[in-house]
């Protein structure tokens, strides 16, 4: 053989080795996400990877996967293989309990401290429209069963509502008062307002009496024909406290401020009243 061939083949023989070593040590790049699973027709193509579900429970921080085997799991404190009887965790906590009982203790503990934290962000907080939507629904009970507020603080309606809508708590008394029944007194005074404003006349009534402790009471109602419903309604406009001498000045100045608050002083057909002399 001449030089030259032997030059010739040991150039090719270079060549190939250095192919075949550019070819092995190179790296292909990240396919996209779509073509993992794909097949390909390339001697390089990428085996197709397996989409496992990230472990949600603390527990798996102890045990590892056994290989093709889901039901089998090894402990990885003291190498023992856990054979469950189906995929939740039961048997591994309590394979924790019983043979590793320190770090029992401390997985109990964090896991505990994360079910609290759980509960606490998944409270419906008041403003949201389903908190609304259950403490409107217990105004209306109270208010139309004529029911003292302090219901809200029983435990058998605490209770039937925590059976019903676990994440909702109902607000203490005092938000009702201060919220929840201003806001829909605003809402019914709203209303009466707008429909006296279309009563086409109005015709009032008063009555003065006296509680056993000696205080006087003024109500004033208010009635109307409702044309376009073609009903008869009634509107009490005010109850309140009547201190002082019943005289027929101090009543007509309380029917006046009552007709300027409701904006019907140019309404009022008739006025009746019981037979006290004071009118």
């Amino acid at each position: 053989m001449s030089n030259s061939d032997g030059n010739n083949s040991r150039l090719t023989s270079m060549n190939t080795n250095s192919a075949s070593s550019s070819i092995i040590n190179s790296t292909p790049t990240s396919p996209p996400t779509s073509s993992i699973c794909s097949t390909s027709t390339s001697p390089l193509s990428i085996t197709p990877r397996r989409i496992v579900k990230a472990k949600r429970s603390l527990v798996w921080r102890y045990f590892n996967d056994m290989k093709d085997d889901v039901l089998n799991v090894e402990c990885v404190l003291c190498s023992s293989v856990i054979t469950r009887k189906s995929t939740s965790t039961s048997d591994l906590l309590h394979h924790i309990q019983i043979q590793h009982n320190v770090e029992y203790q401390h997985l109990n503990k964090v896991m505990k401290s994360q079910t609290q934290i759980s509960d606490s962000t998944t409270r419906l907080p008041l403003t949201s429209d389903r908190s609304i939507n259950l403490t409107k629904l217990i105004a209306d009970l109270i208010i139309y069963n004529f029911l003292p507020l302090s219901v809200v603080e029983s435990p058998h309606l605490q209770a039937i509502l925590a059976e019903a809508e676990p994440s909702y708590t109902i607000p203490r008394r005092k938000y009702f008062t201060n919220n929840v029944l201003q806001e829909m007194y605003s809402d019914v005074q709203q209303k009466v307002y707008e429909e006296l404003q279309q009563a086409p006349g109005i015709c009032l009534t008063t009555d003065i009496c006296t509680s056993q402790a000696n205080q006087a009471y003024m109500t004033i109602t208010a009635h109307f024909i409702d044309l376009k419903n073609k009903k008869i309604k009634n509107f009490v406009l005010e109850t309140k406290e009547f201190t002082g001498n019943h005289t027929a000045e101090r009543i007509v100045e309380s029917l006046e401020s009552i007709c300027d608050k409701w904006s019907i002083a140019d309404k009022i057909i008739c006025l009746i009243s019981d037979t006290c002399n004071s009118y």
